[in-house]
């Protein structure tokens, strides 16, 4: 199964930090990676609406944000950057790059 996942936090969704579970905002499972794919499109295309950045890192792993949506840190001590972050996983773990030749 592949899995269309949204998360919301201070970390990029490329990190795939220990916890990075407990920020999903919401999963959407399909069968096939194409129809994963074209939701995944889908969102992606709402999300640039919404946000006034946006970053992808390998294959179908994207960050979305606007500058001034900071939340304070308390193990830093600090206002860090939220994001919005897109991916698609397969079985929930991360899917290896393609190569292109």
């Amino acid at each position: 199964m592949f899995q269309v996942i949204t998360i919301f936090g201070f970390d990029e969704p490329w990190w795939f930090f220990d916890d990075w579970k407990t920020h999903i905002q919401e999963t959407v499972e399909f069968d096939s990676m194409d129809n994963a794919v074209l939701f995944f499109e889908k969102q992606a295309d709402i999300f640039t609406a919404k946000f006034s950045h946006q970053k992808s890192k390998r294959q179908f792993l994207t960050a979305f944000w606007d500058d001034k949506q900071l939340d304070y840190c308390a193990d830093c001590g600090d206002d860090l950057q939220l994001y919005q972050g897109l991916m698609i996983v397969k079985d929930g773990k991360e899917i290896a790059p393609v190569k292109e030749s």
